[in-house]
């Protein structure tokens, strides 16, 4: 069964110009095979929902978002 793990993250916001905090939940994925899961970022929150940010982004995520851990820590 895979899961999800919530964090909050927090970098600079171009924005905003000031360090932003963000909720990041990424999900598990289980491959056959592997003892070691890899984690995918499933969806995150800002309170900021006018920022024009995702729609210029290569991953349509924020730029906190795309400066994120690839794993949950």
């Amino acid at each position: 069964m895979n899961r999800e793990i919530t964090i909050h993250y927090s970098s600079n916001c171009p924005y905003t110009n000031q360090e932003q905090e963000i909720q990041i939940t990424y999900a598990e994925l289980l491959f056959s095979g592997s003892l070691i899961p890899d984690y995918k970022i499933a969806r995150f929150s800002c309170p900021h929902v006018e920022c024009p940010y995702p729609s210029q982004s290569r991953n349509h995520h924020c730029p906190v978002v795309d400066s994120a851990p690839k794993r949950p820590n």
